[in-house]
């Protein structure tokens, strides 16, 4: 399965799919503010806050955006899009650029 979120140079992206055309999106950077959101995405999305378990988040050197690794008993909150259409994955997967790793796991919800 492919998937699609918000990552860096060495950090790991994440995304739960929901089906063979949409995918949920779990971001984690500066995608989880509305503004940049939808700077990126065409569609309009719903969302809520997430947390996805078993990683870290961590500053990257030079750069003013975080990453995350795994990490046994760490936890990343973030933001979960709900049915990303396929052309917003792809806008997403230009911002993001070629350095990043795509990983499925799963996000809890939060309120």
């Amino acid at each position: 399965m492919g998937c699609l979120g918000n990552a860096s140079i060495g950090s790991i992206i994440f995304c739960i799919g929901s089906g063979a055309l949409l995918m949920n999106v779990f971001t984690y950077g500066s995608l989880t503010f509305d503004r940049r959101w939808s700077l990126v995405v065409r569609g309009s999305y719903r969302s809520q806050p997430a947390r996805v378990g078993g990683f870290a988040r961590f500053a990257v050197t030079g750069q003013d955006y975080p990453g995350v690794l795994r990490q046994p008993g760490g936890q990343v909150d973030g933001r979960l899009y709900f049915d990303v259409e396929p052309a917003d994955l792809a806008r997403l997967d230009h911002f993001e650029g070629a350095d990043y790793e795509r990983v499925a796991t799963e996000a809890a919800l939060v309120q």
